[in-house]
């Protein structure tokens, strides 16, 4: 899971929204309840301004499990505000 997060983020540092999504996809599938994969699909969505997806993985980030190195609750709260 962790390889692909890291690729996905190397991915959109390369402007390749669409093969980062597929990377974040992959960890999602790998560990369901990811919140950093959940919170990195919403940012390329953000992204590519697909407002209302966005919003629906900044929540699933809410829902899935943190870890240290995972997104703050508060980080995906004020992402998910804003956009609604």
């Amino acid at each position: 899971m962790r390889i692909a997060i890291l690729k996905g983020q190397q991915l959109v540092a390369q402007g390749d929204l669409i093969g980062a999504l597929g990377e974040y996809q992959k960890a999602l599938t790998a560990n369901p309840q990811s919140s950093l994969a959940s919170y990195r699909i919403g940012e390329v969505l953000f992204t590519q301004r697909n407002y209302q997806a966005s919003v629906n993985a900044f929540r699933d980030a809410l829902r899935g499990t943190t870890s240290r190195r995972g997104p703050r609750s508060g980080v995906i709260l004020r992402s998910a505000r804003y956009l609604t």
